[in-house]
């Protein structure tokens, strides 16, 4: 099952790359100006990012779901749908995103409880369902927050909560 999603993490993976090296190429063997076809090429970049972080989104709502805390078999149904989810969320660009208001949005859509004047200046979150975070609170680039590890066969997912005005 892995190695079949691994096709589909991997083709995600390349949109950032092929998609403006393709939008440029098709634009100069059409023989539009070179810079028009950078500024296209560019613009392809742009807005293939927000549609990264959208399709991420979606993809955790409909594959997995909402994320209870819990033992799950390693290399087990779930265990796939948890993996194939965190790989694809991991290619996402939001590490552009630590330190800006719009990290804690993402975090927020992807289900977690975000406080307001929370500074998050690490990407780092995978149980996102579980994790809390309390009003004036900062987490800075050398926190861990991820919620789960592989213990003994299992892949152990529990809550983190971080309460008010923490550091």
């Amino acid at each position: 099952g892995q190695l079949l999603a691994l096709y589909l993490v991997v083709g995600f993976f390349s949109l950032q790359w092929l998609a403006p090296y393709l939008t440029y190429t098709v634009m100069m063997d059409d023989e539009y100006p070179i810079v028009e076809a950078a500024a296209c090429a560019l613009a392809t970049l742009v807005l293939l990012y927000p549609c990264m972080l959208i399709l991420s989104i979606a993809l955790k709502w409909a594959v997995l779901g909402r994320v209870k805390p819990g033992r799950y078999p390693l290399w087990g149904g779930y265990f796939l749908r948890w993996w194939f989810v965190e790989a694809v969320r991991s290619i996402v660009p939001t590490s552009y995103l630590t330190g800006t208001p719009l990290l804690n949005w993402y975090y927020r859509l992807m289900g977690a409880r975000i406080g307001a004047n929370v500074y998050l200046g690490n990407d780092g979150g995978a149980t996102f369902d579980l994790l809390s975070i309390g009003d004036d609170s900062c987490l800075g680039a050398d926190s861990h927050f991820t919620g789960a590890t592989v213990l003994d066969g299992w892949l152990v997912i529990g809550p983190v909560e971080i309460g008010e005005r923490c550091f």
